[in-house]
């Protein structure tokens, strides 16, 4: 099925078939392999790295972890699917002496948390306009926005962040050796 999207110079977007399961389906699948992908990098961190930055004013393995759930558990779960969620962004980057196990079973759990809050979300209310708190915004000045731009903003998030961690994992590595 071909997923047709229509850009309004108000930067609205909308979907032509508001009842397709694929939109919610293809959201659930990049975040999951997002999350996974992360996850899986935070395992493979040696624990005497996970909670050290590569250098001076740089972010560890482990607070990118807790931030990349934090910002996603607030885009995708609070701003997409209209859940009453928090965030706390700077103790995302204060983050430290979390396990790595435990970081990737937090971000497979979210995962799998998305997955039924997009099953369980009408789609017609993936078109809802919403001006989300300051807190699950993040940076910026929060603005309406219909609420698919949750989960297409998660997307980019995790997509961004992934590289980063990877960088940063690589960088600790070369640095161990």
């Amino acid at each position: 099925m071909c997923l047709v999207i229509v850009i309004s110079f108000s930067r609205r977007l909308r979907v032509t078939d508001p009842s397709a399961p694929a939109e919610r389906a293809q959201y659930a699948d990049l975040l999951s392999w997002l999350l996974a992908r992360i996850a899986e990098t935070v395992e493979v961190t040696p624990p005497a790295l996970l909670d050290r930055a590569p250098y001076e004013g740089a972010t560890a393995v482990g607070a990118i972890a807790a931030h990349v759930h934090g910002a996603t558990v607030a885009w995708a779960l609070g701003i997409g699917a209209g859940q009453d969620v928090s965030r706390n962004r700077v103790a995302e980057f204060a983050s430290s002496g979390v396990p790595a196990a435990e970081l990737a079973a937090a971000l497979r759990s979210l995962a799998s948390q998305i997955e039924s809050a997009l099953s369980a979300l009408d789609p017609v209310r993936l078109d809802e306009v919403v001006t989300p708190t300051k807190a699950l915004f993040g940076e910026g000045e929060p603005h309406a926005m219909p609420r698919r731009r949750g989960f297409a903003s998660a997307i980019r998030h995790c997509a961004i962040h992934l590289g980063h961690l990877e960088m940063t994992a690589d960088l600790l590595r070369a640095q161990a050796t």
